[in-house]
């Protein structure tokens, strides 16, 4: 976090100064990423309860900040060999898949998606510039 200077390195002020292409491509990949749960499930929506629903929504909403993360700020490009910590981040979001598929419209589904979706992109958050490099 050092090298991006930011003095602060919490979740909340990295997310603060985030550049306009990366809540672009969290907006963009909002749907993509709740549908990928959604269909994981294999629960309609009409049938799941308002909990589940919202469950669903906050990790839909956390995976696709996780796939934001790997946008690279302007004047930065993207680094050819990630770390196995960055990758892991990417990764949860295909766990809360996982997760969402084997307990279906169960609540602890999109509990434990939430969790391993929160935890990606906190970790992510944490590590931001662990994938790219400067020009």
């Amino acid at each position: 976090m050092k090298e991006l200077g930011l003095a602060d390195a919490t979740a909340a002020a990295v997310l603060t100064r985030w550049p306009r292409r990366r809540w672009l491509a969290a907006f963009v990949a909002l749907p993509f990423v709740a549908a990928f749960f959604t269909g994981a499930a294999g629960v309609s929506l009409d049938d799941a309860g308002l909990a589940w629903a919202l469950l669903l929504l906050a990790a839909g909403v956390m995976g696709a900040g996780i796939l934001a993360t790997y946008v690279p700020r302007p004047g930065v490009r993207p680094g050819l060999g990630c770390s196995a910590c960055a990758a892991v981040s990417g990764l949860t979001v295909v766990g809360a898949a996982l997760a969402l598929d084997t307990y279906g419209g169960q609540l602890s589904g999109p509990l434990l998606a939430v969790a391993l979706t929160g935890f990606g992109l906190v970790q992510r958050l944490r590590q931001e510039a662990a994938c790219t490099t400067r020009r």
